[in-house]
């Protein structure tokens, strides 16, 4: 009986030894099941607009995962024209629904490639102060977009990733570039910050929190 305990024990002392780098690279695995909302920065040739911006992230398997997000923004402002002063809303909208795929898996950093459905709108209003004129214009477009990137836990609180998109709205393409960092100060909630350039005159950051399932 002693002779039988003693074996469990080793056993079981190997079996949590054994198990120990796996939970570990488990841990400092990148997430992609989150949820998480951000304040967004919006510069587009000239102007400046603020906004908000929402995404999720689920896995299907090891390997398959589903990204959704939406970004909105907007900008008001008047400007005098001499007779009257003249306000202006600009707002933009733009959404990605993609379906995921892992093709490289090292533990703490995962290779990625994802393509789906895109959406982009963009809306203007101006009215003068003494209601002789008023005008509005709005578009929507849909599209696709494809995107390849990587993400990298590096510690079990950092993470980072890189990641390239082509989007095909309409009769025009464009590639975007985005990088973010992402701090953990809790296993199931981090904060965030991103870059994101899309083409040569149309830019963003997010400044962000997540909730991680």
């Amino acid at each position: 009986m002693f002779r039988l305990s003693k074996v469990a024990v080793v056993l079981a002392t190997t079996s949590m030894m054994l198990s120990a780098p796996v939970l570990a690279a488990e841990s400092n695995a990148p997430s992609f099941d989150n949820v998480g909302l951000s304040y967004v920065k919006f510069d587009v040739a000239d102007e400046s607009l603020d906004g908000f911006k929402v995404n999720l992230e689920t896995s299907f398997s090891p390997k398959v995962f589903l990204s959704v997000n939406h970004l909105d923004a907007t900008d008001s402002f008047v400007e005098n024209t001499g007779s009257a002063d003249a306000a202006f809303e600009i707002s933009t909208e733009l959404s990605h629904a993609n379906l995921g795929y892992k093709f490289y898996d090292t533990g703490s950093t995962v290779g990625y490639m994802a393509a789906g459905f895109s959406r982009f709108s963009v809306s203007s209003e101006v009215s003068l102060s003494d209601n002789s004129f008023a005008d509005s214009y709005s578009q929507s477009e849909s599209g696709w977009n494809a995107q390849v990137g990587v993400r990298s836990a590096l510690t079990e609180r950092f993470e980072v990733d890189a990641a390239l998109r082509h989007i095909d709205i309409g009769a025009d393409g464009d590639q975007e570039f985005s990088v973010s960092a992402r701090y953990y100060f809790e296993p199931r909630f981090s904060l965030s910050a991103g870059y994101t350039r899309i083409d040569g005159d149309t830019s963003y950051t997010t400044i962000g929190a997540s909730y991680h399932f």
